[in-house]
């Protein structure tokens, strides 16, 4: 059996950091919000530069990317995204834990996330691992659309 594992991405793994977003956002939003999110196409050099990007592995192969920022009273889980092969199977849910993890051990009191609104599978997710919704806004680039910000308490 494969032994799941988190590492900090290197520039090494900038393709496939980039392909596991496309591969896991673009299929997700595309039918309900009718456009590919910011994460879908990032440009992930300056996030692994700044030591921002984990990637989940099974085994060899890469199935999950975790982007996470830290800042001064919280955490914010910029980007979460599994492999439409690992999907169904907590990868997603390892690497939330994973960032419960390293806020905890930071001191760090709380960790942040933010959704579209439409995406109520994913609050749904969020909510069964322990966010709560703190406020939600319209979205800054897509009218008609609100984001969703949530949070988990350590």
């Amino acid at each position: 059996m494969s032994t799941r594992s988190f590492r900090l991405a290197t520039l090494d793994d900038l393709e496939v950091v980039a392909s596991i977003n496309r591969q896991a956002y673009e299929p997700a939003y595309l039918p309900i919000i009718g456009a590919a999110p910011r994460p879908a196409t990032e440009d992930y050099t300056p996030w692994i530069r700044d030591g921002l990007v984990w990637i989940c592995h099974l085994g060899d192969t890469a199935v999950g990317v975790l982007v996470l920022e830290k800042h001064v009273e919280y955490w914010m889980i910029w980007s979460i995204a599994v492999s439409p092969d690992h999907q169904g199977k907590r990868f997603g849910q390892a690497l939330i834990e994973h960032a419960k993890r390293t806020a905890s051990d930071s001191q760090i009191g709380c960790l942040r996330l933010h959704t579209n609104s439409k995406m109520t599978n994913n609050i749904l997710l969020y909510e069964k691992l322990g966010f709560y919704q703190m406020a939600s806004i319209p979205h800054p680039t897509r009218e008609g659309h609100e984001l969703v910000y949530m949070q988990f308490d350590l």
